[in-house]
């Protein structure tokens, strides 16, 4: 009899296990992106410019949950409309891939560079943590911090999965935080769980957001909001959903440029992302 079933379950097309699902087959998804970011501490006005990409090739997974995951600087803020806010989760995304069948590829994008008018910098390969066994592959990064520019582009000489592409803008204008929740913004504000709380830039443009941030490296929580006249409120309904301690404030201009893909078929949309960063370091109780 036992033959028989086995037979009857073969016709009937089951099996006792899935095959692995491979991000690099033709129902994958694939992106790109160059990240410059120029932080500027709010108390002692230094500023610190830094640099990263990665190339990323993923099956089973949302591409919202592969972003999140990755902890991509800015992510969503440009499907936002000015005056709303997304909160982004990195250890719920990571749920999501460590729970589900995917695939995550972080691929090899060769020789990298990175340049302003008057300096250029290699962005050298790392392999990502082993965070998770769906996820693998590199990520890059400039060795030191950057000379600020007013303009930045970078160009990318092809790898094993990836050809060549280039894209290039002018660096965005700085912009400052000017009150915090009906105060002046200096350290030591505390922003309550319970309690909207505005914040206002010293631009009104529609090319800005604020930022709050909290977590560890691998546990990020994100609140980004897009300021609506110069001034974004955080709700109290997603400042609840944040655990209490010590987090990251900050009013962020961008920019965005498509990557100039040559070849390859692995990589089918990138960009370069720049932003300035105004920071202040908040209390969240």
């Amino acid at each position: 009899m036992f033959p028989a079933l086995c037979g009857l379950i073969a016709a009937l097309g089951c099996s006792g296990a899935d095959p692995p699902i491979d991000a690099a087959g033709a129902a994958g998804s694939s992106f790109g992106r160059v990240t410059v970011q120029a932080s500027h501490n709010h108390d002692t006005d230094a500023v610190r410019v830094s640099a990263s990409a990665l190339f990323v090739r993923w099956r089973g997974l949302a591409e919202s949950t592969v972003r999140t995951l990755l902890s991509l600087p800015g992510f969503g803020v440009d499907d936002l409309r000015p005056g709303d806010c997304r909160l982004l989760d990195q250890a719920a995304a990571m749920g999501d891939a460590a729970g589900g069948r995917a695939d995550i590829q972080l691929l090899d994008a060769g020789d990298l560079t990175l340049l302003t008018p008057d300096h250029l910098w290699a962005l050298a390969p790392r392999r990502y943590p082993d965070v998770l066994p769906t996820l693998s592959g590199f990520v890059y990064g400039a060795a030191s911090d950057l000379a600020p520019g007013d303009r930045f582009a970078v160009h990318g000489r092809g790898g094993a999965e990836i050809g060549l592409f280039h894209a290039g803008t002018e660096a965005p204008r700085e912009v400052r935080m000017v009150a915090v929740a009906g105060l002046e913004a200096t350290p030591g504000i505390v922003l309550r769980r319970g309690v909207d709380a505005s914040v206002r830039l010293d631009a009104a443009a529609d090319d800005t957001y604020v930022e709050l941030q909290i977590g560890s490296t691998d546990a990020l929580m994100a609140l980004r909001c897009r300021t609506l006249g110069g001034v974004a409120t955080l709700p109290a309904a997603y400042l609840a959903e944040l655990p209490r301690g010590e987090a990251v404030l900050a009013g962020v201009r961008w920019v965005t440029a498509p990557l100039r893909i040559a070849g390859g078929a692995n990589l089918r949309q990138g960009e370069l992302w720049v932003e300035y960063r105004d920071e202040l370091a908040v209390g969240l109780r």
